[in-house]
């Protein structure tokens, strides 16, 4: 696997909970700049929802293998999610289920998630989660593509974080109800 040390080396530091200090497009535009088109393309297959085959681009098989580690825990967590959801709700989660092999461990996440207080707390507990599992994912890549891809989906994980605040939540949450209370006015008047 390539090495990529004034890459790395120059990128801001991340931190859970604290907003990115760059943008998803200023840094594959520093990765442009540093990386060869194969690891690059890695890179760019990294990403925290849209699971497709894209990690078959990847250069190497150790990059590929980190992306399928991923893509597999992020599928087994989204699985118990929807597993407890359709369950609340009296559904066959079948439909919302993608096959895969399960990982130990997340139903309890996804138990615990589920029963939070408000589903504030419930995002914040699963964006814990996932970092704790790319850190994990991290673990032995220093300056290598594995690195940036780690890289990339922690920077991914703030941006969503970031762009998500009880403001927004709770003015979503209004204009739903808006639109709910005039779709219900709307067939009063015409039944």
């Amino acid at each position: 696997m390539s090495q990529y040390y004034f890459l790395v080396a120059s990128l801001p530091t991340l931190q859970l909970d604290t907003p990115p200090a760059m943008s998803f497009p200023e840094f594959l535009s520093l990765c442009h700049e540093h990386m060869s088109p194969a690891d690059l393309e890695a890179v760019k297959a990294a990403r925290l929802s849209e699971f497709d085959e894209a990690f078959d681009r990847c250069a190497t098989a150790e990059s590929a293998s980190l992306l399928i580690r991923w893509y597999r825990w992020e599928i087994t967590l989204r699985n118990a999610l929807a597993k407890l959801r359709a369950l609340k709700l009296g559904w066959d989660p079948h439909p919302y289920l993608h096959e895969i092999k399960e990982h130990l461990g997340l139903e309890a996440l996804a138990q615990e998630a589920m029963g939070a207080a408000d589903p504030w707390e419930a995002g914040k507990l699963l964006v814990q989660a996932r970092w704790s599992y790319l850190d994990e994912l991290e673990v032995g890549h220093f300056f290598d593509t594995g690195k940036l891809i780690v890289y990339s989906l922690k920077l991914q994980l703030l941006l969503a974080q970031a762009a998500m605040t009880r403001e927004r939540g709770e003015a979503e949450l209004n204009r739903v109800r808006g639109v709910m209370r005039e779709e219900i006015h709307a067939g009063d008047v015409y039944e």
